[in-house]
């Protein structure tokens, strides 16, 4: 009897099995579904867009390019395929499941990243040619790109990009302020809002309009049962008193510890699983641009499954040919996802001394993304608290960029 009661407490996590009925891969002949990154952020709410694929066939090893352009009421989009960029070996595929027979369609599909373009005029000093520049200045930059030393093209090329940086900005004040006219909306709040909208791009998917904090970040959203799944058996021999280990950080034993003062056993299985997946992001953010092509084969965290190492380099790194890297944003966006996943853990209240002994980061990036989060500072524990209302992090930004009076 003692055995079969244990079997009645194990947990009942979902593990979702479809039968796939066909997979579709992608030709030159036809036009798949597109999964579109925007480089500065999603676009305003309530914005109709407006996409048109163009191709250009043209002769060598890549016989077709493709440019993908999207039209919005207040900016441009242009930009270029990235499926380049995952790491080496991973296809992309949009499932289509049929609830009826549990059958899926699989369709392989490619990835663009577009960028703003504002003004069509914005490139044209950049794109000039030799006979069509007038001052002297424009006349040497182009005898520099043309027949310079790879320094010098350096040096031209980034020129040329703060130029265009430069047009792109006076382009979006110019917009914001018709905006302002058009929609009776003030240049300050249209501003504050496009500043939020590009700090919202590092958050997972959240809901900063619940009436609960329980709601702003849901679990099953961040970290799905299947997806946690994959950590099950390390989440049992350490709920069954397996030691954590020697070199694991001070968070990832409190989060253990909180999953054990859980009543139900399945809760206790999730937080412990939760916990496992913070201290793979924890080493993935520890783990310098040389070293991630070693993560992603496994060879630094030896303990986890090949499932969650795939994800974490599919969602975290850019892959240029042999080359795997990570950028800031996407530092930024494993950061927030990490410390969200403790907050849910311990019951919305970190501690700052355990912040920062436990993850790579400085305390003036961890008050920051702590803000975006939408966490407040309390003194008297020298705590992060994470409840409603949120911080409202634009303001806070806005002021600690006014210059100081001396």
């Amino acid at each position: 009897m003692g055995s079969e009661e244990d079997g009645e407490r194990r947990p009942k996590m979902k593990k979702r099995k479809y039968v796939i009925e066909d997979v579709v891969m992608r030709t030159n002949n036809k036009i798949e579904p597109l999964l579109v990154n925007f480089a500065n952020g999603q676009p305003l709410e309530g914005s109709e867009l407006k996409g048109t694929l163009h191709r250009r066939e043209k002769q060598g090893v890549n016989s077709t390019h493709k440019l993908l352009t999207i039209k919005t009421p207040f900016l441009g989009y242009a930009g270029s395929q990235t499926n380049a960029q995952m790491p080496v070996g991973m296809t992309m595929f949009l499932g289509i499941l049929d609830s009826h027979t549990g059958k899926m369609r699989l369709i392989e599909t490619s990835q663009y990243t577009v960028q703003p373009v504002l003004k069509d005029t914005a490139f044209h000093n950049a794109s000039k040619g030799p006979d069509e520049v007038n001052t002297y200045d424009e006349k040497q930059e182009a005898i520099a790109a043309s027949f310079g030393s790879k320094k010098a093209k350096q040096a031209v090329a980034r020129r040329r990009q703060n130029r265009v940086e430069t047009d792109t900005m006076s382009g979006a004040i110019d917009q914001a302020a018709a905006a302002a006219g058009d929609q009776a909306l003030g240049v300050e709040e249209f501003m504050e809002q496009q500043e939020g909208t590009s700090l919202i791009t590092i958050l997972p998917p959240c809901d900063r309009k619940a009436t609960t904090i329980l709601d702003v970040y849901k679990l099953g959203e961040l970290a799905p049962d299947d997806f946690l799944a994959q950590l099950q058996e390390q989440a049992e021999a350490l709920l069954g008193g397996q030691d954590p280990g020697p070199t694991s950080t001070l968070l990832f034993r409190e989060m253990v510890e909180n999953a054990r003062h859980e009543h139900k056993f399945g809760n206790q299985l999730r937080l412990a699983c939760v916990a496992l997946l913070v201290k793979h992001l924890v080493a993935f953010l520890d783990c310098k641009n040389p070293l991630l092509r070693d993560f992603g084969k496994g060879r630094i965290m030896t303990d986890c499954c090949n499932g969650v190492v795939a994800w974490i380099m599919q969602e975290y790194t850019l892959a240029q040919g042999n080359f795997i890297t990570k950028t800031k944003k996407d530092e930024d966006r494993a950061f927030c996802l990490s410390l969200i996943l403790a907050f849910i853990s311990s019951r919305y209240e970190l501690s700052v001394s355990t912040l920062l002994q436990s993850i790579p980061i400085k305390r003036d990036r961890l008050d920051l993304l702590m803000k975006v989060i939408g966490a407040n500072y309390s003194t008297s524990s020298h705590s992060y608290v994470l409840k409603l209302p949120l911080a409202k992090y634009s303001q806070n930004f806005k002021k600690s960029k006014k210059p100081k009076k001396r």
